[in-house]
């Protein structure tokens, strides 16, 4: 197996380029995720997964290389910005103004929807703007049954919104978007918006792709614990999980849940059931045995440490984790054919001063799903959620973090 010469991570002179899909605190750079496709040494039109969309990276990459890719996130947000990505050109702009001269002609009202989930974000004028888009570009149509066109639209109109609600919404930590006040709600003007909108979307139709096969991709809004993937469908996965930090990524794509119509009972729902979440949803009592050694000695130091709460909710919430990444682990196993090949990125982190070794833990848990590992490729991480903490400085001064892509085959023998 060859050498991987590519980081995962987009780095900084990459993340804010005009020619990123969409900014996200968590993605893929698009030369890794072809390096390691090329890496896999897949057969042509081998079918491809990754059951933690993000922005859709891996989907794009093995679409552009001629493979099938089955996608899944739990979070709306992400399918629909993932599946945006292979819409194509024709009529999108011509569409976009339509719209947007349907919505500038279309009669005011002083009727305040207090409930719509934008109103916490924005004033009455771009509230009501931004819902009269969402509401035409989707036309009632179920989530899931949305065209890749319909959400290259929703995706920009996510990214006005997100931008708009930027400087009401920053907060020191760049995962989370706190909501403003109410007197600090965004203030625009119907035109104002509807510019933004029409800008945005020129700018985004030159990213696609020139062209797209509708039956290379399926991609949809799904649990990494149990997927609907037919078992042994699966040649290749690439992939990266939520790492162990309790970044909660419902919170940090709040603002596009808001455009999309998802109120607070939903997006709390999205929140509970997403891995490495930082709510509790259950009572796990105690690490299993196919968790691993190091998981359990992990587990067994963060009951016993002696900080404030690692009895109680910060031990929940390791247990929470590492139980929602074997189940889905094992899934991905059910999913994957015998031979099939796996690459998946993981970070380690720190609690306190315990060091999380995730690569290792990852190691150990594939080990019980008679997953062969076979190659181990490192990358140092300059700038972490870790760094951006100075209460860490108290348990470690020099603690590194490294991302870690480990390279599995599964057994061809079956149970």
């Amino acid at each position: 197996m060859g050498t991987m010469t590519v980081s995962p991570k987009v780095n900084s002179s990459t993340r804010d380029s005009a020619g990123r899909w969409y900014q996200f605190y968590a993605m893929f750079s698009d030369e890794f995720a072809i390096q390691a496709i090329e890496q896999a040494s897949l057969a042509a039109n081998s079918t491809i997964l990754d059951p933690w969309l993000g922005v859709g990276t891996t989907a794009s990459a093995a679409v552009s290389m001629g493979h099938r890719i089955v996608g899944a996130d739990i979070n709306p947000v992400a399918m629909v910005i993932s599946r945006g990505r292979f819409a194509t050109r024709d009529a999108l702009l011509m569409k976009a103004s339509a719209i947007s001269d349907w919505i500038l002609n279309e009669p005011g009202d002083s009727i305040r929807n207090s409930s719509d989930p934008l109103s916490a974000w924005f004033h009455h004028a771009p509230a009501k703007t931004l819902r009269l888009w969402q509401k035409k570009i989707t036309n009632d149509i179920p989530l899931d049954e949305l065209s890749p066109e319909q959400c290259f639209m929703l995706t920009t109109l996510f990214e006005v919104a997100a931008s708009l609600s930027q400087p009401a919404s920053r907060s020191k930590n760049p995962t989370w978007r706190k909501r403003p006040n109410p007197d600090e709600r965004v203030k625009s003007s119907k035109k104002a918006v509807c510019n933004m909108v029409l800008q945005c979307a020129e700018k985004r139709v030159l990213k696609l792709s020139d062209a797209t096969s509708q039956s290379k991709h399926h991609l949809m809004v799904a649990d990494s614990r149990c997927l609907p993937i037919q078992p042994d469908s699966i040649d290749f996965v690439l992939t990266s999980p939520p790492y162990c930090t309790r970044i909660d990524y419902a919170i940090t794509t709040r603002v596009e849940s808001a455009v999309l119509g998802v109120d607070d009972q939903l997006l709390r729902d999205v929140r509970e059931r997403s891995m490495g979440t930082s709510t509790i949803r259950g009572q796990i009592q105690c690490a299993e045995a196919t968790w691993g050694e190091e998981c359990s000695s992990l587990m067994d130091k963060v009951s016993s440490h002696p900080s404030r709460h690692s009895q109680t909710y910060y031990l929940k919430t390791f247990l929470q984790y590492f139980s929602d990444l074997q189940k889905s682990l094992s899934d991905v196993d059910r999913c994957l054919k015998p031979n099939g090949k796996a690459a998946i990125v993981v970070q380690d982190s720190y609690y306190k001063e315990l060091h999380i070794d995730l690569p290792k833990i990852l190691e150990q848990m594939a080990s019980f799903l008679s997953w062969e590992h076979t190659q181990t490729q490192s990358f140092p991480v300059h700038r972490s959620m870790r760094s951006l903490n100075a209460k860490s400085r108290k348990y470690r001064t020099n603690a590194r973090t490294t991302e870690s892509v480990l390279w599995f085959r599964k057994s061809s023998l079956k149970d």
